[in-house]
């Protein structure tokens, strides 16, 4: 099968196509016929040397996201069947990952009807990233949560997962998304000079968490300018929380790194 590997690291000029054999599933795992893969800030740094020293020796391949049918099952895999149409995260501790003619899956879900191949690729780090900083940031039905960025994709699956949870939202995003996330229920203010006071109009009390998924990692008063404290929101007072900051930062598996908020096309929405 044809995949792509690196076996130094560096930019992604050390990337390469070559020819090499199809992976075997292990105990729990399925191998698919890669239909889309998807392909991310993370990927990049993997191939820069990140996990360098927690991996096996290159080569290694790239790719984290995929979706595609059912080729092979492991030994002790249920529930699913040769065939099925299946998307999540590929394995990329060995000399292929995702990007390849065949890939290995550790955890998958079905791909719902109506949703294709390219879309159901794009979502598995978006989704779980947002689902992560959501159960991190402790954020419970009823409460207010102010999600930053909710044009990114990250953004804008954390609002969904939020009111899905009973969460009430207001989410800061530009005119790209903000028409689609208040159809989702949510309050949605522009960024820019005055979002702050934007923000408190819209609340009668104070916001119970904030969630940072913009990757400018701008001031929530001026989204333009970068904050002194490294990008982070200003604290907010929080009823009966203390005085911890609510401010939530990602790491690497847990920010959006992508592109400015809302100049991206949502994956389930490609006509935009």
């Amino acid at each position: 099968m044809k995949a792509l590997q690196f076996d130094r690291f560096g930019s992604p000029d050390v990337i390469v196509l070559r020819d090499v054999p199809q992976p075997e599933p292990g105990p729990g795992q399925i191998r698919i016929a890669v239909r889309a893969c998807g392909l991310t800030p993370a990927d990049w740094h993997v191939v820069d040397g990140l996990l360098a020293d927690h991996l096996p020796p290159l080569p290694r391949g790239l790719g984290l996201e995929v979706a595609g049918t059912v080729d092979a099952l492991g030994e002790g895999v249920t529930g699913v069947r040769i065939g099925d149409r299946v998307f999540g995260p590929a394995t990329f501790d060995g000399p292929t990952a995702g990007a390849a003619e065949y890939a290995l899956m550790p955890a998958w879900a079905r791909i719902p009807e109506g949703v294709t191949a390219e879309q159901a690729a794009a979502l598995p780090m978006a989704a779980e990233t947002a689902w992560r900083a959501l159960d991190d940031l402790g954020v419970q039905p009823g409460e207010l949560l102010l999600v930053h960025g909710a044009g990114t994709t990250v953004g804008e699956a954390a609002v969904r997962f939020a009111l899905h949870r009973g969460i009430r939202v207001i989410a800061t995003a530009g005119p790209t998304r903000a028409a689609a996330l208040e159809e989702i229920g949510a309050q949605v203010t522009a960024y820019g000079e005055g979002m702050a006071e934007r923000v408190s109009a819209l609340t009668p009390g104070p916001v119970d968490r904030a969630l940072d998924t913009a990757p400018t990692g701008g001031r929530i008063d001026r989204a333009d300018q970068p904050s002194p404290a490294g990008g982070s929101l200003p604290t907010f007072d929080r009823a009966d929380r203390g005085s911890r900051p609510c401010p939530h930062r990602l790491g690497l598996r847990r920010r959006s790194r992508t592109g400015r908020p809302d100049h991206h096309r949502d994956p389930l929405r490609p006509d935009e």
